[in-house]
């Protein structure tokens, strides 16, 4: 047991515990940040700080991890011989998931990668091969983000650069394996930001005095469907966003496009229970809210391989003229799209290479990704 004064030092430090953790969590979770911070201070060799450690956790908290997510995460950073007592008191399962995250080792500021595209399989063979638990990979993803809001207090820009190289081309594909969205988007925004730093500040000032026109088109977008929705007595599930910097950029260099011609800034998506619906929702849309259509690509009647995605893709003027992107399709399609066989990991880059058995094995995480973190209508895919 960690000493009454240490416990006592670290509790007010982790006031940021959610009030539904229980008494007994919230008194292990403090008991080990107290092993953890000890370790870190007194490890000369660490480049982890006491801030960081509770950034990490705070990360991990936003991102709707359990108390025992916590557990693992502080776990991870204590030694052996520091583990050695808690083997009476915590199950292996978490043990042995506290050891995979201290062996699944990213960049760090010493490391110089040679043959980044080998490395880059290995680590997604190892995360594979070594985890049972989703907890592991979403730990190793909320570092990733502290380390990259770090880096931009650093001198060394070759650093930056490569710690942002690894985040873009291997922890991405892992969020939208998971269906990790939120964090996605944040290490391609940070990642863009120091790989790209002319382009990154070009869309920013692109977007700088439109973006809050494209949240309200947005909003009204979002609004005026359900309201349409309603008045057909259809059921679905509505939601939308408004597209990152990053994702803005891709699409301008991918398809050669100027910053107005980019045809989903503003992305609806819509879920229903039938292919009917898909349909009628369509023929709704245009007969009754935005009746320019600008693109239209039907995957239901055929899907896009080599994934078999289905959706209906509209894309219409909406409010003030601004193009909007509809992407209609059943609660069926949705699920096979973002469970079916990892797709997006493959689509975006992260699984070059990967086997049928790797395929299952990200689709497995993924469903204990939204297992955790609650409806994984909140939680899925990508626009």
């Amino acid at each position: 047991m960690v000493s009454e004064r240490t416990f006592a030092q670290v509790a007010p430090e982790i006031d940021y515990l959610p009030a539904h953790f229980s008494k007994e969590d919230r008194e292990s979770i403090v008991e080990l940040a107290a092993l953890a911070i000890r370790h870190v201070e007194q490890d000369p060799e660490t480049t982890v700080t006491v801030e960081m450690l509770h950034h990490v956790a705070q990360t991990l908290i936003e991102g709707a991890c359990d108390a025992r997510t916590l557990q693992i995460f502080f776990i991870s950073l204590l030694d052996a011989e520091e583990t050695e007592p808690l083997k009476s008191r915590y199950d292996s399962d978490l043990l042995q998931s506290a050891h995979y995250v201290a062996v699944i080792r990213l960049l760090s500021p010493k490391d110089n990668p040679r043959q980044f595209p080998i490395r880059k399989v290995l680590l997604r063979q190892l995360v594979l091969k070594a985890t049972h638990d989703v907890r592991v990979i979403m730990i190793k993803i909320a570092g990733r983000l502290v380390i990259l809001d770090e880096a931009e207090k650093w001198e060394d820009e070759n650093l930056r650069q490569r710690i942002a190289r690894e985040a873009l081309e291997v922890v991405v594909p892992w969020c939208d394996a998971l269906g990790l969205s939120d964090w996605r988007q944040k290490l391609q925004e940070l990642s863009f930001k120091y790989l790209s730093p002319e382009q990154y500040n070009y869309v920013l000032d692109l977007m700088a005095d439109h973006r809050h026109i494209l949240h309200d088109v947005n909003d009204q977008v979002i609004h005026e469907i359900k309201a349409l929705l309603e008045r057909h007595n259809i059921q679905a599930y509505v939601s939308g966003r408004v597209k990152a910097h990053y994702s803005v950029y891709r699409k301008m260099q991918t398809y050669e496009l100027n910053y107005h011609e980019v045809w989903d800034r503003i992305g609806v998506r819509i879920l229903t229970n039938s292919v009917f619906d898909c349909y009628y929702i369509q023929t709704a849309i245009e007969e009754e809210l935005y009746k320019e259509r600008r693109r239209y690509q039907d995957y239901i009647e055929k899907p896009r391989k080599p994934y078999n995605y289905q959706s209906l893709h509209l894309t219409v003027a909406g409010p003030k003229g601004i193009s909007v992107e509809i992407q209609i399709r059943t609660y069926d399609m949705h699920i096979k799209g973002e469970y079916g066989v990892a797709a997006h990991w493959k689509m975006y880059g992260g699984g070059e290479g990967a086997d049928s058995s790797e395929d299952t094995r990200f689709a497995f995480l993924r469903t204990q990704a939204s297992q955790l973190l609650g409806d994984p209508m909140d939680y899925l895919g990508n626009t």
